[in-house]
């Protein structure tokens, strides 16, 4: 046939049947996948919404795990300075006139950086910091479920509270023993070097007799209640320099009672961690499965369009 070959009218009735068969099979076929196209839609966006979920809390989850590594490492380091403390007050055993000052004032610096970690180096919540801190929450998974990771005292502090109602705190900033006033906190003018500055005269259970500025003319004497808090270490002047095996072996004592404490809360506090990276597993498998589950959707979305 060529375009002079003359069109019958049976040839033109098929044509033209067979043009409207394809145009309703389009139709259909169209129609079909409409409505493939949406249901596999809807599956997908209930997916995607409980997959947003778990993206949300993952998030939450993983922040909590760099927060809580953080707290694990500063109370390793807190552990690290009191082995250093133990260890120069061991060796003050051997102290000679030459060498026995040097051990108070490392044994000073070991306590200063014990408590920078403990108090300056702390997140918010600062878990180790004497200041009244809330615990650590965070979300564990998409039911609103959360884990707690509860707060304590890892530093050291200490005050004397003297004869005359006066107290004298720590001076952390310029490293001196402060005499203030007990219920305005003002200063006094009082004051005295933590290193070099002061001396222990007596201290028996909580009593103690102290003395600023000894050797000197301008010493003064005092008397008063020792109060401590945290881990119950304090500075070389209070453990008499070292000077004595009386005050070695009670600065001793307090130290691997420190030890311990700090080792049972090192235990709970990797429990914590280990805890937040199984959650932190958890949420890579539902992430996982979710984006698995998508792709067997699609793939059986396209076998059913084709």
């Amino acid at each position: 046939m060529t375009i002079l070959t003359p069109v019958k009218a049976r040839d033109w009735a098929i044509f033209a049947l067979q043009a409207q068969l394809l145009q309703f099979n389009a139709l259909n076929v169209a129609q079909k996948q409409g409505g493939l196209n949406a249901d596999f839609q809807q599956k997908v966006n209930s997916i995607n919404l409980d997959a947003d979920k778990w993206l949300d809390i993952q998030e939450d989850i993983k922040d909590a795990v760099v927060f809580l590594d953080k707290v694990v490492r500063r109370l390793e380091t807190i552990r690290g300075h009191l082995d250093d403390m133990l260890s120069t007050a061991f060796k003050a055993r051997n102290g000679d006139t030459h060498s026995a000052w040097t051990y108070p004032i490392k044994f000073d610096v070991s306590f200063r950086g014990l408590i920078a970690t403990a108090e300056d180096q702390g997140g918010n919540p600062n878990l180790l910091g004497s200041a009244q801190h809330r615990s650590f929450t965070y979300k564990s998974n998409d039911i609103g479920e959360t884990e707690t990771v509860s707060r304590s005292f890892l530093g050291s502090d200490y005050y004397i509270t003297d004869s005359t109602g006066k107290i004298w705190t720590r001076d952390r900033s310029s490293f001196l023993l402060r005499q203030r006033d007990a219920t305005t906190g003002a200063k006094t003018g009082e004051f005295a070097a933590l290193t070099g500055g002061l001396r222990l005269d007596s201290l028996s259970g909580s009593a103690i007799t102290f003395t600023t500025a000894p050797d000197t003319t301008d010493s003064t004497t005092y008397t008063g209640t020792l109060s401590t808090s945290g881990l119950d270490v304090l500075d070389a002047w209070l453990y008499g320099d070292l000077e004595s095996s009386a005050d070695r072996q009670r600065a001793e004592d307090d130290l691997h009672s420190a030890k311990n404490t700090v080792d049972l809360h090192l235990a709970r506090l990797r429990g914590a961690l280990a805890t937040v990276r199984f959650y932190e597993s958890q949420s890579n498998v539902k992430l996982s499965a979710f984006s698995d589950l998508i792709d067997d959707k699609t793939t059986a979305h396209l076998l059913e369009l084709q």
